[in-house]
Formats: C-alpha cells, sequence, structure tokens
C-alpha cells in the first residue's frame, strides 16, 4: 500500500499559500504525513500580472492578511511588486532533485515575503539555492536551459485534471486497490493547523 501524501498546490507570490506553508511544515515536522509541494502559476507567460497597488489587493492585505499572518505568527511584508514564478518553480523542481525541496520552498518564500526579494531573476534564485545548501553553478545551468520545465508543467497539468482553480490547494492522495496513487481527498483555501492535522488523520 501507498504511504498517504499531502500535496500542496501553490505559488510564491500567493501570500495566503505562504501562510499555508505554516501548517504544513508543522506536519512534516512532526511525521504526520509525508507532504510534498506542486507548482501553480497564478500569473503564467500571457496572462497580466496585477499592480500591488490595487485597491483590492490593498484591502486584502490591509482587511485579510496582515492579521492571518500575525495571528499565525508568520513574518510577511507586502511586496513592491509581483514576478512571474516559473523559474522559481522550476529552481524548486531542482531541489527536489537533490534532497533539498522543502528548504528551497521555504527560502524562496521568505526571499519574497520577508525581504523582498524578486524570485522571478534567476541570479535571485541561484543565490537562494546557495543559502539552502544547492550547487549555484548546477542551478543557474538547470535554470537557464529550462531543465525542469517539463516538471512543472506536469505539476500544472495535475492541477487542471484536478480542476483545481485555486490555491493554496491541499490534495490528500491514497492508493487504489492496484497500489496505484490517487486524490482521495482535496480541500482549497488555508487551513490552520489543527483542521490540516484532523483531516489528514481522518483520511
Amino acid at each position: 500500500m501507498q504511504e498517504q501524501r499531502l500535496i500542496i498546490f501553490a505559488d510564491y507570490v500567493c501570500p495566503f499559500c505562504r501562510l499555508a506553508e505554516t501548517a504544513a511544515a508543522r506536519l512534516r515536522a512532526e511525521g504526520r504525513v509525508a507532504v510534498a509541494g506542486a507548482a501553480f502559476e497564478l500569473y503564467p507567460t500571457g496572462t497580466p500580472v496585477p499592480d500591488v497597488n490595487e485597491a483590492r489587493l490593498r484591502a486584502a492585505w490591509t482587511h485579510s492578511i496582515e492579521g492571518l499572518a500575525a495571528e499565525l505568527g508568520v513574518p510577511m511584508k507586502r511586496p513592491a511588486a509581483i514576478p512571474r514564478t516559473r523559474k522559481a518553480h522550476e529552481a524548486a523542481a531542482y531541489a527536489r532533485s537533490e534532497g533539498k525541496h522543502a528548504e528551497m520552498r521555504a527560502a524562496i518564500y521568505a526571499a519574497y515575503w520577508q525581504d523582498g526579494r524578486d524570485i522571478g531573476r534567476i541570479d535571485v534564485l541561484v543565490d537562494i539555492g546557495r543559502a539552502s545548501g544547492l550547487d549555484p553553478t548546477r542551478l543557474k545551468v538547470a535554470l537557464d536551459i529550462d531543465q525542469w520545465t517539463d516538471v512543472v508543467e506536469q505539476d500544472e497539468m495535475s492541477a487542471a485534471r484536478l480542476g483545481l482553480s485555486g490555491v493554496p490547494a491541499y490534495v490528500l492522495t491514497g492508493a487504489n486497490e492496484t497500489g496505484t496513487a490517487v486524490a482521495a481527498d482535496m480541500r482549497v483555501g488555508v487551513q490552520r493547523y489543527e483542521q490540516l492535522r484532523a483531516w489528514v488523520e481522518q483520511g
């Protein structure tokens, strides 16, 4: 029987995805379930990227995100811009191949939401990778030649098959009678630790 896994579809520029990492990281640390991240680009190439100063985004920050971040103890600053995240997802995919996926994901989130860095730039991602224990030269080459693009696109095709249109999305996987991994249940939106733990345990 295949081990139960919790897959979190997320994008690094989504504030609610940043908040969702808190509960997921705690579950991972406690060994309650295997937790994996999956790529979901909110603003892929060809899609307009919103201005962070748009009224709706400023209102969301003031009336929702800021308070929730304080409640969950997650340090966050309102970003100055929203970059495209394809390369950030590719960097995380490379990190997975090196056994550093969780570390790289956490570092990318921190770089954007705490340090205000442009995570759409390869040089910034290489620097983040170096600090996360990755070989900077190999990471740069991988990003320059789009080595991990297919992996990111596979994640996004999986999201499409599941009917996901927003993130964070949590997919709890199990196995069918043949041992093939299948999506057993799914939730969308930030889940607090207690909610997530209860859901995983009952699954």
